[in-house]
């Protein structure tokens, strides 16, 4: 049997806040999801509560995610364990597990249709756990449209048969922008800085890794000294996806509005530089009052004064497109920067 080492995550300082959304952003190796698949673990040996583990695809609830888990508990509480599950059930994205006959844990995958879990009766919730929940969008992946939504449909369908039951939501830093901090209204610039920020019923803990640990993980695995970058995500914790970002909080005062965009849920506005400057080109920002003919690239976001982006106009954002190819382009804060690498897909 495995025993705490004391160099981990000290998830008591999250759970001593007692906000029902606990967020952990950390480097590899701090222990986030061993720490809350043993909470899972002990919640049911104690009193039988189930817990409810959120992933966002189908294909993610594998057999060899599921057997990762008990692989975990076992080899931390020196027991043997036997799952019990359906492999049809596992095909369809909500899959019960029992341990004996009674229910462990319940995996759904987020892109299910509602219908699939809304019936499904959990009466003693223990925790829900959404693990990975910051994308690496520069190796290709993405989010859910609407996932944040999705997620709070799925917590709220559980959460009302419980009461004080915490929502764990852990993440490697690959970027401090998410949809989940967007809806909860978290600042990643302000996260970046104070490192633990509490508003309304959220925590969130961007917790940098105990330096003992890190000179433990160096000696097993050496070839982090080698590469700097690799290094200072996967040790240091730093938002790699972020560090070329060029922010500027405010536009200068010699741009212009040319143009402004609808996008999940919120207007940009793309500010024009005057005067020619190759490396300095435009400046986008959050808008209030948005042009009259503002575009969007999604049926669902049209409404008055907003129109759908045509094949017909890519001409016109010809030299928006060329900026950011060319890092050319300023940002008021990373939320900009992500909806435009996004829009930058249609233009």
């Amino acid at each position: 049997m495995l025993k705490d080492d004391g160099l981990h995550l000290p998830i008591s300082i999250i759970d001593g806040h007692q906000k029902p959304i606990r967020c952990i952003i950390s480097a590899r190796e701090d222990g986030k999801s061993t720490i809350v698949n043993l909470k899972s673990f002990d919640a049911f040996k104690k009193n039988k509560a189930t817990s409810i583990y959120f992933k966002r695809q189908i294909i993610s609830i594998s057999d060899m995610y599921i057997q990762s888990i008990f692989s975990t508990i076992e080899d931390w509480r020196g027991i043997k364990l036997e799952p019990r599950y359906s492999a049809q059930e596992r095909n369809s994205g909500v899959v019960p597990i029992y341990i004996g006959s009674d229910l462990f844990m319940v995996i759904i995958a987020l892109s299910v249709p509602k219908d699939r879990y809304k019936s499904l009766v959990i009466q003693n919730p223990a925790l829900f756990f959404s693990d990975e929940v910051i994308i690496d969008s520069r190796a290709g992946e993405k989010y859910l449209a609407r996932e944040a939504f999705r997620a709070k449909e799925a917590y709220s369908t559980f959460y009302r048969r419980g009461s004080n039951v915490p929502w764990y939501l852990c993440g490697n830093p690959y970027s401090l922008w998410n949809p989940y901090f967007k809806d909860w209204g978290i600042d990643p610039s302000e996260l970046a800085k104070k490192k633990f920020i509490d508003k309304g019923n959220v925590s969130v803990w961007y917790h940098e890794l105990n330096p003992l640990l890190k000179d433990k993980i160096l000696k097993k695995n050496p070839t982090y000294e080698f590469d700097v970058d690799y290094f200072q995500y996967a040790l240091e914790g730093r938002a790699i996806n972020d560090a070329n970002i060029r922010l500027r909080a405010n536009c200068p005062n010699h741009y212009s509005l040319v143009c402004s965009f609808y996008f999940d849920n919120q207007f940009f506005g793309i500010w024009r530089n005057q005067f020619y400057d190759y490396n300095n080109r435009y400046w986008v920002g959050e808008i209030k009052n948005p042009l009259r003919k503002t575009l969007c690239f999604d049926f669902g976001d049209l409404m008055n004064g907003v129109s759908l982006f045509s094949r017909s106009e890519r001409d016109r954002f010809a030299g928006l497109a060329n900026a950011i190819r060319n890092r050319a382009v300023e940002y008021q804060s990373i939320a900009c920067e992500n909806a435009m690498e996004e829009i930058y897909n249609y233009l």
